[in-house]
């Protein structure tokens, strides 16, 4: 999992394809977004949302208008799975550098 400098916001593929973790500042708007998703839960330890693989496209269409970056294993899960939205509006090919 890499957190994402620019934004803060991010949409990854958990390390073994675990499920898809969503990371994110927080604000209650979007928790309040997350909260409409079906099979989401907020995982305290790690302190970010975590969801089934099965749930990618619903987790991308609804939180890529929010400006969620979505990494590289979460982008080809995306597609796999039957993702319509053109992947130049995802993200970059790279996935962001680590916060320091």
């Amino acid at each position: 999992m890499v957190k994402s400098c620019r934004s803060g916001r991010s949409i990854e593929l958990r390390e073994g394809g675990g499920g898809v973790d969503v990371r994110f500042p927080f604000d209650a708007k979007l928790t309040a977004v997350m909260r409409g998703l079906s099979q989401r839960r907020f995982d305290q330890i790690a302190k970010c949302w975590s969801c089934p693989n099965e749930a990618i496209v619903a987790v991308v269409d609804t939180l890529l208008p929010h400006d969620f970056e979505v990494g590289v294993a979460a982008r080809e899960l995306y597609v796999a799975s039957g993702g319509k939205r053109p992947l130049a509006a995802l993200s970059t090919p790279r996935e962001p550098p680590p916060c320091r």
